[in-house]
């Protein structure tokens, strides 16, 4: 199953920083960014929406 790790990367209660050097450490590799704060389906919902859905079909 492919694992993948999308970073909101204006979260202030999981900063970016934190969770690049977490995911680096324990998925070994870099997660994807996007705008938004710690909820980013209220925030961004059409980016996040097009960003699950380009991991659904491989894009």
């Amino acid at each position: 199953m492919p694992t993948r790790f999308l970073l909101a990367s204006d979260d202030r209660f999981f900063p970016a920083e934190f969770m690049r050097g977490i995911v680096a450490g324990r998925l070994g590799f870099q997660p994807d960014e996007m705008p938004g704060d710690h909820c980013p389906m209220l925030g961004h919902p059409k980016e996040l929406a097009d960003r699950l859905e380009a991991y659904r079909t491989g894009l």
